[in-house]
C-alpha cells in the first residue's frame, strides 16, 4: 500500500468510478471493517458481482483490517473518513448510507429489566460506539448524541478489556473528527449544542499534543467568542500562545466549575514566578474538585493536573515528593489517556531514589519519544527537563540534538510562545558554548515575560539526592535557597 498526501489520496478517491466510489462511501460511515460479502448485502450486489477491493488497497483508500466479529474485513483509510462524510452530508447523500451501515451490525437492544435507567441499546465493539457518535455529529442531532452517551455511562459496566482500553470520554471521538482534518467552514454549520464542546475539546487534544498552531487556535477562539462561552481550555490556550493579558480578560468571564478557575489562577501565579502561592492555589483546587464531586482519588483535569505534579517535583520541598507520587497514583486511575505525558513524572520518583540505576531506562525512553516523526511536546519536553536534573553531562543529550531542533522549529511556526520559550531555553542549558542558542532563548524568554519550568530546574549532584532522599522521608524544608527558585 502506497502512503501519498492526503491531497493525492482525496483526487484519487474522485476519480474512482461510481461503483467504487459506493464503497468507500460505505466504509467511511460505518467506520468498522467489512468483509466481501457484507459489503455485497449493504450494497445490494449480487454475490456473483466482483468488488475492486484489490485495486482501492494498493491505491490506500482501503485497508485490510480485522473485522470486530472476526475475520478479515476492509475499512475505509481514516484520513478519508471525515473528509467523505462531510461530502455526503452536503450532496445529500449520508442519511441513505447511514441505514445501509447500520444494518451491517445493528446496535444491540439491552432487555431493560434491570432497572428504570437501563439504556435502550448497548455496544458490542468501540467501532459501533464510535460510528454512532459520528453518525450522530453529521446527521447534527445533539439529542441523539446526548442519548448515545447516556447509554455509554448507563451500560459502562459491560465495557471492559483490552478492546476498550483506548476509548476515552465519548466526546473526544467528536473532537477527533472534526480534526480529520480541520475544517472552519464545516465546524460553523454544526450546531451550538454540539459546536461549544466540540471547541473544547479540540483545544485540550491540541494542547496535550502539541499540534496546536496560531491559524487553528484563532479560529476556535472566534467559535468561542461567538458562542459566548469562555471555557477554561481557552483561557490555557491563551497563555500558551504568550498572550497573559488576554488570559486576564477572560479569566472574569470563565465558564466553568470552580475548581478549573482556581487551577488556572495557579498557573497564572506560577508563570509568575510565585510558586508557593501557585501550588497553594492548585491544592486549594484540588480539595474543592474532591469535595464537590464526591470522589477522594480524582486529579485536576488534563494539563492542569499534570502541571500540579510537575510543580510539586519541581519544588521538592517537605513532602511534595510523596504528594507528587500519590497524585500520579489517581492520575493513572482517571485519566489512562495521558499516560505519554505522566511517564516522565512516573520516572523521576524513580530517578531521585536510585539516578544511576535508573537513568539508562530513563533515557531510553525518552529517546523513543524524541525519535517519533511527529513528537509530542509534553512529554519529550517533561522528559528532558527531569533529565537534565539527573544529568549534568552535555554528552548524554547529543542524540537529542536533531530531534530538539525539528520540535523547536515546528513551535516556532506554530505560534506558541511558551512552549517554544522552554524548549529553547533546555536547548540553551545543554549547548552551553553555543552563544547562538543562549541569545535565542535570552531573548524568547523576556519578550514571553513567564517564568518558565526550565528556570526552576538545575543539576544535582550525588549529594543532594542523597539529601533530598532523606527531606522527602521526613517531611522537612529544603535548606532556603534551594530547589524551587527561579534563576
Amino acid at each position: 500500500m502506497q502512503t501519498l498526501p492526503l491531497l493525492e489520496m482525496v483526487a484519487q478517491y474522485e476519480a474512482l468510478k461510481k461503483s467504487d466510489r459506493e464503497i468507500v462511501d460505505l466504509l467511511a460511515v460505518s467506520f468498522t471493517a467489512l468483509n466481501e460479502a457484507r459489503i455485497k448485502a449493504a450494497l445490494s450486489r449480487p454475490v456473483a458481482t466482483p468488488l475492486n477491493l484489490k485495486s482501492m488497497v494498493a491505491q490506500g483508500l482501503l485497508l485490510k483490517r480485522r473485522q470486530a466479529q472476526g475475520g478479515d474485513g476492509f475499512a475505509c483509510n481514516p484520513r478519508l473518513v471525515d473528509i467523505i462524510a462531510r461530502r455526503l452530508v452536503a450532496e445529500g447523500l449520508y442519511e441513505k448510507l447511514v441505514d445501509r451501515a447500520r444494518a451491517t451490525w445493528p446496535l444491540p437492544k439491552t432487555s431493560g429489566k434491570s432497572g428504570p435507567r437501563t439504556a435502550p441499546f448497548w455496544f458490542e465493539h468501540p467501532d459501533q460506539l464510535i460510528r454512532e457518535i459520528r453518525i450522530a455529529l453529521y446527521l447534527n442531532d445533539p439529542d441523539q448524541m446526548n442519548a448515545l452517551f447516556e447509554a455509554f455511562y448507563l451500560e459502562s459496566g459491560r465495557y471492559w478489556g483490552s478492546v476498550w482500553n483506548e476509548v476515552r470520554h465519548p466526546f473526544l471521538i467528536v473532537a477527533e473528527a472534526a480534526l480529520n482534518p480541520f475544517d472552519a467552514v464545516w465546524l460553523a454549520g454544526v450546531t451550538p449544542e454540539i459546536r461549544r464542546d466540540i471547541v473544547s475539546q479540540i483545544l485540550t487534544i491540541s494542547m496535550e499534543q502539541g499540534t496546536l498552531d496560531a491559524p487553528l487556535f484563532e479560529a476556535l477562539e472566534r467559535h468561542c467568542l461567538e458562542l459566548k462561552r469562555y471555557p477554561m481550555e481557552l483561557v490555557l490556550g491563551t497563555l500558551i500562545f504568550g498572550r497573559r493579558e488576554k488570559a486576564l480578560e477572560y479569566l472574569p468571564l470563565f465558564q466553568g466549575l470552580d475548581h478549573e478557575r482556581m487551577a488556572l489562577e495557579g498557573l497564572l501565579a506560577y508563570l509568575n514566578q510565585e510558586d508557593d502561592t501557585a501550588i497553594k492555589r492548585f491544592d486549594e483546587a484540588l480539595r474543592w474538585m474532591r469535595k464537590n464531586l464526591g470522589e477522594r482519588r480524582l486529579v485536576l483535569p488534563g494539563l492542569l493536573g499534570v502541571f500540579h505534579i510537575s510543580f510539586l517535583l519541581l519544588r521538592n520541598e517537605g513532602k511534595d515528593f510523596g504528594r507528587a507520587a500519590a497524585l500520579l497514583s489517581d492520575a493513572d486511575l482517571w485519566y489512562s489517556e495521558m499516560g505519554p505525558v505522566l511517564k516522565p513524572l512516573h520516572w523521576s520518583l524513580l530517578l531521585e531514589e536510585n539516578p544511576a540505576t535508573h537513568l539508562p531506562g530513563y533515557l531510553k525512553m525518552v529517546l523513543a519519544g524524541a525519535l517519533q516523526p511527529e513528537p509530542a511536546f509534553w512529554p519529550v519536553f517533561l522528559g528532558l527537563l527531569f533529565l537534565y536534573r539527573y544529568q549534568g553531562d552535555p554528552e548524554t543529550f547529543r542524540p537529542f540534538a536533531e530531534a530538539i531542533g525539528l520540535l523547536e522549529a515546528r513551535l516556532e511556526a506554530s505560534g506558541m510562545r511558551w512552549p517554544h520559550a522552554e524548549i529553547a531555553l533546555l536547548r540553551a542549558r545543554f549547548e552551553l558554548h553555543s552563544k547562538e542558542a543562549q541569545k535565542k532563548a535570552e531573548t524568547l524568554q523576556e519578550g514571553l515575560g513567564y517564568a518558565l519550568l526550565t528556570q526552576r530546574v538545575r543539576y544535582e549532584e550525588p549529594w543532594e539526592l542523597k539529601l533530598n532522599a532523606i527531606v522527602n522521608r521526613f517531611g522537612a524544608k529544603s535548606p532556603k535557597g534551594g530547589k524551587g527558585s527561579a534563576s
